[in-house]
């Protein structure tokens, strides 16, 4: 067996790490970027979650609508108010900072329908120009004629950015 002596003729070994260097650095840089890519669709995914969440708070708030309700009942809404709300009603006792369109569709067999459609804005035809996203929410209520006069009806309340 040799035995191996300490010597000065030996090569650098700089030419032999280089790929190593790249290697190691455009790993770093994926890593970097997947890191990154993943926050920012998980933060995207959250801002969806809870603008989604809007459409049914915006509900909520219009099922127990003192200026809707017959008798401050949740869900009953007096059919008179009904046919008088308007955007500005919405607006000015929610604030949404996003558009709305909220649909109320009387069902009842009732020659007289009470129907109403109250929208912030017109819905962008194209998906590509929302922001957030379009969602919607909807729920059973029932329209006050009168004693002896009830209506069925939905109110659906749609949201978009």
């Amino acid at each position: 067996m040799r035995l191996s002596r300490r010597s000065r003729r030996g090569v650098a070994g700089f030419l032999e790490e280089v790929p190593v260097l790249l290697i190691v650095v455009i790993s770093f840089i994926l890593f970097f970027s997947a890191l990154d890519a993943t926050f920012t669709t998980l933060s995207a995914r959250q801002g969806r979650s809870s603008f989604a969440e809007q459409a049914s708070l915006l509900l909520e708030d219009l099922l127990g609508y003192r200026n809707l309700t017959y008798q401050g009942q949740y869900a009953v809404f007096d059919a008179s108010r009904v046919v008088n709300l308007t955007e500005s009603n919405i607006s000015w006792e929610y604030h949404p900072s996003y558009g709305f369109e909220v649909n109320i569709t009387d069902r009842s067999d009732y020659p007289a329908h009470f129907d109403r459609v109250v929208a912030s804005g017109a819905l962008p035809t194209d998906p590509s120009a929302l922001r957030l996203g379009r969602y919607a929410a909807q729920a059973p209520v029932d329209l006050w004629v009168s004693d002896v006069e009830m209506h069925d009806a939905t109110i659906e309340v749609t949201v978009w950015e």
